[in-house]
């Protein structure tokens, strides 16, 4: 990965000191150690990935740093028909899969309006600083719409190589209960969606 020695140190010093974007010690409402962007930043909470497609969001996060679970935040349309719900972390450069959350086959486990946070089935330490990717897929006649940041273009999200790398994407579809490793190539698209880890 190509990041500044502002960046590195950055991110190293945060990972070393403990410190926290984003921490809500509220009933019901789990804690963020680090989030994709500012939740301030969302403008929209109102587009639906597609059904059974990974999609992806990029998160800068430092070596070393473990990482437990990941949390996505709906919008007003809550998951209906459901079979599969699932996060997973992946790696940047080679798009290699590092942890998956268990998969999820409530019929509507992802409701309205709510920040939904799901355990990996095992904690991954992160081997180097830089970009890693967030995804989501779920499988459900109704997908949950999701919070986030909607560019104007790709462009600007590494949609040509002179913008690279890619900072939202969608991936490998005909997805059920397992993410795939690698994932498939990147199409990029402008929902920058909201996600956090903890």
């Amino acid at each position: 990965m190509s990041t500044s020695s502002l960046e590195d140190a950055n991110a190293l010093a945060m990972a070393a000191s403990g410190a926290q974007t984003l921490v809500s010690t509220a009933a019901g409402i789990p804690p963020v150690a680090f989030q994709t962007f500012d939740r301030r930043l969302a403008i929209s909470a109102a587009w639906a990935p597609t059904s059974g497609t990974l999609t992806m969001t990029g998160i800068w996060l430092a070596q070393g740093q473990t990482i437990n679970a990941i949390t996505f935040m709906s919008g007003a349309q809550a998951e209906a028909t459901g079979t599969h719900l699932w996060y997973a972390i992946y790696r940047a450069d080679t798009l290699a899969l590092l942890a998956q959350s268990t998969d999820n086959t409530g019929a509507a486990a992802f409701g309205a309006s709510l920040s939904f946070r799901q355990a990996l089935t095992a904690p991954v330490v992160l081997p180097y600083t830089g970009l890693y990717y967030l995804g989501i897929n779920v499988t459900a006649s109704t997908v949950p719409t999701l919070l986030n940041l909607t560019s104007g273009v790709t462009t600007n999200l590494g949609a040509v190589a002179s913008t690279a790398p890619i900072l939202a994407a969608t991936s490998t579809g005909s997805l059920t209960a397992a993410a795939p490793n690698p994932a498939g190539a990147l199409t990029t698209i402008v929902q920058c969606l909201w996600a956090g880890v903890d």
